[in-house]
């Protein structure tokens, strides 16, 4: 009983006092640098710069409303392209989202809730 108390507890101070921001790894799996990387979400956006072939970059995505996470790059042609991903944020909802992307489309997402 005393463990499922303390669960509770944990859990309401994640609530109460975690940074509310919600993970994201973005992981280029094409052959060729993915060039001039944003992240977009509902309020914000975040400059990732080139991301190497391979390479995984981590970073805390803020919204302030409900939202989902556009990736915005130059394509190989050197036009700005973006590309949606298919996950629900929001403020304080905290979790994971892993993204894996080409330089055409999403190949792979996973989203876990902190609830």
């Amino acid at each position: 009983m005393w463990v499922l108390m303390l669960y509770f507890v944990v859990i309401f101070l994640q609530a109460c006092f975690g940074d509310g921001g919600t993970k994201v790894l973005l992981k280029n799996v094409d052959d060729k640098p993915l060039r001039s990387v944003f992240l977009h979400v509902t309020g914000n956006s975040y400059e990732l710069g080139e991301l190497d072939p391979g390479e995984t970059r981590a970073l805390k995505v803020y919204p302030t409303g409900e939202s989902h996470i556009e990736i915005e790059h130059l394509d190989l042609d050197g036009e700005k392209k973006r590309l949606l991903v298919d996950c629900y944020i929001e403020p304080r909802s905290g979790g994971t989202v892993k993204i894996e992307v080409n330089n055409d489309s999403v190949v792979k997402t996973s989203h876990n809730r902190r609830f």
